[in-house]
């Protein structure tokens, strides 16, 4: 009897264990599109979108994005945001996310990091992509992707993520205003088992 219980035991902590939580929590302060003072002293500074989004990546460990300083603000960037390849939950508390009137960049967020979450976040007027989403078994929630210069979302090689949720959010999804070369709302390439509602 006491091996079994012992069994029954084993057997929940390998089917019910919890995925690894999240590692710093990094809460935008500056509008300004900075990069990292110095990758290599492990200080995130200065407080940027950018800079937070490179230290993600250097330190290839689960993390958060909150926007909570810059809710329903505009934040405006100079080139393309580095990949996000780690998971993570970015929450952009209503912020828009748009293209600099000199700006370089051909997308406004790209993630491959699987298990990411993006939610509450409004993304147009890019010269290309608004999101570009590489990544499986996510979340995109609560979210405008408008006015770029190609797909709204382009997923490629996502599988069984969700778009849409039933949580009252900054927004609703919506896709509208993408237009010309390649333009449209969502595009999916290669993907299977996504489950989009509520949009």
């Amino acid at each position: 009897m006491k091996n079994f219980i012992l069994f029954l035991l084993v057997l929940g902590v390998s089917v019910f264990t919890p995925k690894k939580g999240y590692g710093q929590e990094y809460v935008i302060q500056t509008a300004e599109d900075l990069p990292d003072d110095d990758l290599t002293d492990n200080i995130w500074q200065p407080k940027s979108l950018r800079a937070a989004i490179e230290n993600i990546n250097k330190n290839k460990v689960p993390a958060k994005i909150n926007c909570s300083l810059f809710e329903y603000k505009t934040l405006k960037i100079n080139s393309s945001l580095h990949v996000i390849n780690v998971r993570v939950e970015f929450d952009a508390k209503g912020m828009v996310l748009e293209p600099s009137a000199t700006s370089t960049a051909t997308y406004g967020l790209w993630f491959t990091g699987n298990n990411s979450i993006l939610k509450n976040i409004k993304i147009r007027g890019f010269n290309g992509i608004g999101l570009v989403w590489q990544a499986s078994d996510g979340l995109i929630a609560n979210s405008v992707f408008s006015n770029n210069n190609g797909p709204g979302i382009n997923m490629n090689n996502a599988h069984r993520n969700r778009i849409g949720d039933t949580t009252i959010g900054y927004y609703n999804i919506l896709l509208y205003g993408n237009k010309r070369t390649g333009g449209s709302g969502l595009a999916m390439i290669k993907c299977n088992n996504n489950i989009i509602q509520y949009c």
